[in-house]
Formats: structure tokens, sequence, C-alpha cells
């Protein structure tokens, strides 16, 4: 499943400097806890989605924290949400963000969606 139905790698595909294949890091930080670090955009997030969608499959909250985003484009916002409904399919009992980056935020805010991403998910 790929979070944003193909509009992602679509994105990705027209921007493939170097600059734009900066990755991004998910580091353990404790039990049912993450550290993204880096950029989230169109060229990052496919990556970033197959390389976390491991950790919905485990049982207990899961907590992803924003703190070492760098920089955030609407194809964040698609993933956070992504996670959000793989979270629901999966039946995970809880997911929440931290640290969520302004500039991300201001994003949700004008989608509308900004409730979602402060709430997470809780069943």
């Amino acid at each position: 499943m790929h979070c944003c139905e193909g509009h992602c790698q679509t994105k990705s595909a027209a921007k493939t400097t170097a600059t734009e294949k900066a990755r991004i890091r998910v580091e353990p930080q404790g039990v049912g806890r993450y550290l993204l670090s880096g950029e989230l955009s169109f060229a990052t997030v496919p990556d970033v989605w197959a390389s976390t969608e491991r950790l919905f499959t485990t049982p207990g909250p899961l907590v992803l924290d924003l703190a070492g985003i760098t920089r955030s484009d609407s194809a964040a916002l698609v993933l956070l949400l992504g996670w959000i409904r793989l979270a629901r399919r999966q039946e995970k009992t809880n997911v929440s963000f931290s640290n969520l980056p302004a500039q991300l935020l201001a994003v949700a805010q004008v989608s509308g969606v900004d409730g979602l991403l402060s709430r997470g998910f809780h069943s």
C-alpha cells in the first residue's frame, strides 16, 4: 500500500536532483518511540513510507517525534494522514505525533486536518 496512491512518486520522479534526494532518518528512541530527522518532501516520502510501514505491525502505542524534521511540504501531510489510516487498518491501539514542525502544521490548518494530527489515532 502506498500512502498517497502514486501522488508522491509522480512528484518525486520529476524532482530527482542530488539535493532533493536528501535522506531522512528514523531512529528508535525507546519502545514504540521514533525520532525522524531530515526533510519530509515529495522526494523522500515514498522511501519513508516503505521504511516505516513495519512500525505499525508491532503491538502497543507508537509515537513519531518530528523534532528533527528540517523541511516539509504537502507530501509530509499526506504521509502523516497515511500513517493514521494505516494505524486504523492494523488496529494499532495508539499512534501520535510530537514536535510537529510549524510549516507542516500550517499546511494542515489550511487543509482543515490539523485536529487529526494533534489527536493522532487512539482506539
